[in-house]
């Protein structure tokens, strides 16, 4: 067989994969209802399509099979003998982040993927005519007759920011050994925030304080505030974290971090607005700014520090590392000279680089906040897994020991209407208006208490139980 002509054999493997799926009602309407979790994509929706079904193939555990549509094809597809032989392994596929060593355009390339540093040999006339050595891709490997190929829909990263994808990638799994990604992987490290992201920096706060159970009112004064604080002299940020995280209210760290970071961007656009020299970040000083952060905050715990001064100290220390060290990565330059040099061609005259990174402790569940958090991830995992009566039993644990969360108590509601042990109306309500009762403004409190009470008017309950899992779960505001 020649090496290079896999292409029609590939494209008889998804016409019949495509012919399966299509027969099958349960798995095309699974198909169709997990699509969205690719909607944040910022790609065109035929490519956002090849990336999603790349995904739903290979990587996804059905619920309607409990293995992948791969394997379930598999085993009841009629297919001759050489096919599946072939098809078997694609099992063994690699979907990860590469890094191109060595490129022959249109015919192969050498990959290293950069969590295992394994190389891999991969055959491919498309890819290779659109990429270069030492930049990043994504791209899913087959085994395909004792070589690999490329398949699925491939993403190339602009060759200058390649460097910093890398060591990107790596801090945030640098926990973890040989950690393998998937694409739905991707669109949670990369693409999660993309679209909120595009919202003004005002219109973003103003969205964060509204999800947290502020009025439009409250939150234009908290905004305004904010502002008149910025442009004094004596005026600091650490100033309005507490405040801004007592009236939010947020229910994990994971939701105090994105009403942080919106805070920090509000205050840093009244001080531009202010300083008429102000230049703009270029995009690499951004992105190593933003990996900088990620690498701080993995490499120091303040809970493990005597006192938050010792852990804002050391912090100071590895900013000044990582900026000044040269790096393997930047051809012997440091973070600092690469900086610059974007600086000079973008015309900003700043030489100073640095920044002034800042712990500050802030508690998201009261007393009992590292029970209480476990609890409440706990939680969320129950209802991932459709485990609906455990999210009843963690969630009333949780009210038991914290019974001021509105948050838990819009979940609890939401649990006991999904139950399989029995759709519990009475105790929904309750915990709905239980949740505003804490919080009066909360407005998925209210949305939920209201299409209660309009279902059960018309008994449409299963088309209840259905929009309340696809529609109406709240992970954290």
């Amino acid at each position: 067989m020649d090496c290079f002509n896999y292409q029609d054999e590939m494209d008889i493997f998804y016409a019949q994969i495509s012919e399966f799926l299509d027969n099958d009602r349960r798995l095309f309407e699974e198909l169709v209802e997990r699509s969205s979790m690719f909607d944040l994509l910022p790609l065109p929706d035929k490519g956002k399509k090849k990336l999603f079904f790349d995904w739903f193939i290979f990587d996804c555990k059905s619920s309607i099979c409990n293995t992948t549509p791969l394997r379930f094809f598999l085993e009841n597809f009629k297919l001759s003998n050489e096919q599946k032989q072939t098809y078997k392994g694609f099992i063994n596929n690699i979907y990860g982040m590469f890094e191109v060593i060595a490129l022959k355009t249109g015919k192969e390339m050498i990959i290293k993927d950069i969590l295992s540093e394994k190389e891999y040999n991969v055959k491919d006339t498309q890819l290779t005519k659109n990429v270069e050595k030492k930049q990043v891709i994504i791209v899913r490997i087959l085994p395909f007759h004792g070589y690999y190929v490329a398949t699925g829909m491939g993403h190339a990263f602009p060759l200058k920011v390649s460097p910093i994808i890398k060591m990107h990638l790596r801090i945030i799994n640098s926990d973890v050994t040989n950690q393998s990604i998937s694409p739905l992987d991707l669109v949670q490290l990369f693409f999660k925030e993309e679209q909120r992201e595009k919202l003004p920096v005002l219109d973003k706060f103003l969205l964060v304080c509204q999800e947290g159970g502020l009025d439009k009112q409250d939150a234009e004064s908290l905004l305004l505030k904010i502002k008149e604080t910025s442009l004094r002299k004596d005026g600091q940020l650490t100033d309005f974290t507490d405040e801004v995280l007592k009236k939010l209210k947020p229910s994990q760290e994971e939701t105090a971090d994105e009403i942080i970071r919106s805070l920090s961007a509000v205050w840093n656009y009244f001080l531009k607005q202010e300083d008429k020299d102000h230049v703009e970040k270029g995009p690499i000083e951004s992105l190593l700014i933003s990996v900088m952060v990620q690498y701080i905050q993995t490499k120091v715990d303040p809970d493990k520090f005597k006192d938050i001064d010792s852990a804002n100290k050391k912090a100071d220390k590895l900013v000044k590392e990582w900026f000044d060290v040269p790096r393997q990565e930047f051809n012997g330059k440091s973070a600092k000279e690469v900086i610059l040099e974007e600086r000079q061609k973008l015309g900003n005259p700043l030489k100073e680089v640095g920044m002034i990174f800042r712990f500050k402790k802030t508690q998201l569940f009261g007393e009992h906040n590292e029970e209480l958090e476990k609890l409440f991830a706990k939680g969320l995992e129950c209802f991932e897994e459709e485990n609906y009566d455990g999210a009843i039993d963690v969630f009333e644990e949780y009210c038991s020991k914290e019974k001021d969360n509105h948050v838990v108590w819009n979940n609890l509601g939401n649990a006991y209407v999904m139950a399989i042990k029995g759709f519990d109306k009475d105790k929904a309500k309750a915990c709905y208006e239980k949740a505003l009762e804490i919080n009066p403004k909360y407005q998925l409190a209210k949305n939920n208490l209201e299409n209660l009470k309009k279902r059960m008017a018309s008994k449409d309950k299963d088309a209840f139980k259905k929009d309340r899992k696809v529609k109406w779960f709240n992970k954290g505001k």
